[in-house]
């Protein structure tokens, strides 16, 4: 897992938050895989669970990205 903050106290710079958000969207296609796969398998049960883990882990994606277009709209820096 990777750390948001620095062994020595300082923050992370916007490339680390931003690679983060991009692997949470790596797991949620990955999620969405698996469940239409199990679908067409006819395994409803583990797609039902797969395509509720691709929701969440997708929604909370999309309210971090829209957290930081809202701070760069603000003309907050997000790199330290």
């Amino acid at each position: 897992m990777k750390r948001f903050y620095r062994d020595s106290g300082n923050r992370s710079s916007g490339a680390e938050v931003l690679e983060a958000g991009a692997h949470m969207l790596e797991i949620a296609i990955g999620a969405l895989v698996i469940s239409l796969i199990a679908g067409g398998l006819g395994f409803t049960g583990i797609a039902h669970a797969a395509a509720a883990v691709a929701k969440l882990v997708f929604g909370i994606f999309l309210v971090i990205a829209l957290i930081l277009f809202v701070l760069i709209a603000l003309g907050v820096s997000l790199v330290t």
